[in-house]
C-alpha cells in the first residue's frame, strides 16, 4: 500500500513538473505577444502624437519600450510562480546567502561575458558579414551623460534582474525540475536567444544563446540569480558606455 502511494505521488510530481515546464514556454509566448503588441502600440501612438515617422518614433521610445518589456517579464513570472506553481519568487534563487561572493563572481562574469560575446561576434562576422542597422545604433547610444545614466539605471534596476528572473529562474528552473539541470540550461539559453530574435538583428540571437549557456551554467552551479543578474547588467553597461564614448 505504501509503495503504491509513493509511486502515485512520484507520478503526480512528474506530471506537475512537466506541466510547469510547458507552462513556462506558454508564458514566454504570451509575454512575447504582449511585448510585440504593446511595443507596436507605443511606437504608433508616439508617432501620431509627435508627428514623426515610425522609425524615429522607434528610436525615441526606446526607454519606454524597455521598461514595458521588462515589467511584462517580471509581472508574468510573479503571477505564474506564485499563483500557479505555488512557490515564492525568492525560491528561484533570490537569496542573500554568500551575497558578496556572488556579486564579485557576477562582476567577473560580466566582463568575461562581454569579451566572449565580442570575440564570438567578430568570428561570426568573418563568415557572415554583419551590418548593424543605423536605427538600432541610434536607439541604444546615449546622447548625453544624463541619457547614459538613465540607460544604466534601467539596466541595473530592470533589465538584468527581470530577464534573469524570467529566463534563468522561471524557464530554466522549470525545465531543470522536470528533465534535469543540463536540459534546463539548454532550454533557458535557447529561449533567451529567441527573445532577441529579429530579422535585422539576427546576429544577436546566437550571441544571446551563448551568453545564456554561460549564465545558465553559473546559475546551475551557484543556485543563485545574483551573479547572473549582476553579470547581465554589467555586460549591457559596458556596451552602452562604449557606444556612448565611441559616438562622442
Amino acid at each position: 500500500m505504501e509503495k503504491r502511494l509513493a509511486t502515485a505521488k512520484s507520478l503526480q510530481g512528474m506530471r506537475r513538473e512537466a506541466r510547469d515546464a510547458l507552462i513556462s514556454i506558454a508564458v514566454f509566448i504570451l509575454g512575447m505577444f504582449i511585448i510585440i503588441v504593446s511595443n507596436g502600440a507605443i511606437v504608433f501612438l508616439y508617432s501620431q502624437a509627435f508627428n514623426v515617422d515610425l522609425l524615429q518614433a522607434t528610436i525615441e521610445t526606446t526607454k519606454i519600450v524597455l521598461i514595458v518589456n521588462e515589467l511584462v517579464f517580471l509581472g508574468l513570472t510573479i503571477l505564474f510562480v506564485t499563483k500557479v506553481f505555488k512557490m515564492k519568487v525568492t525560491d528561484l534563487g533570490l537569496s542573500s546567502v554568500k551575497l558578496r561572493r556572488n556579486i564579485v563572481l557576477g562582476l567577473f562574469l560580466g566582463v568575461a561575458g562581454y569579451l566572449v560575446g565580442t570575440v564570438f561576434t567578430v568570428i561570426l562576422n568573418l563568415f557572415i558579414p554583419i551590418e548593424v542597422p543605423e536605427w538600432f545604433l541610434r536607439a541604444l547610444t546615449a546622447t548625453s551623460p544624463l541619457d547614459l545614466l538613465i540607460l544604466l539605471a534601467l539596466t541595473w534596476i530592470l533589465v538584468g534582474p527581470c530577464e534573469e528572473i524570467f529566463f534563468r529562474g522561471f524557464v530554466q528552473g522549470s525545465f531543470a525540475r522536470w528533465k534535469g539541470s543540463t536540459v534546463g540550461v539548454a532550454v533557458g539559453a535557447v529561449i533567451f536567444g529567441f527573445a532577441h530574435l529579429n530579422p535585422e538583428l539576427w546576429f544577436r540571437t546566437p550571441g544571446a544563446i551563448l551568453l545564456g549557456l554561460i549564465y545558465g551554467a553559473v546559475y546551475k552551479w551557484r543556485k543563485s540569480l545574483i551573479p547572473v543578474m549582476v553579470a547581465h547588467a554589467l555586460n549591457d553597461t559596458i556596451a552602452f558606455a562604449l557606444a556612448f564614448l565611441l559616438a562622442g
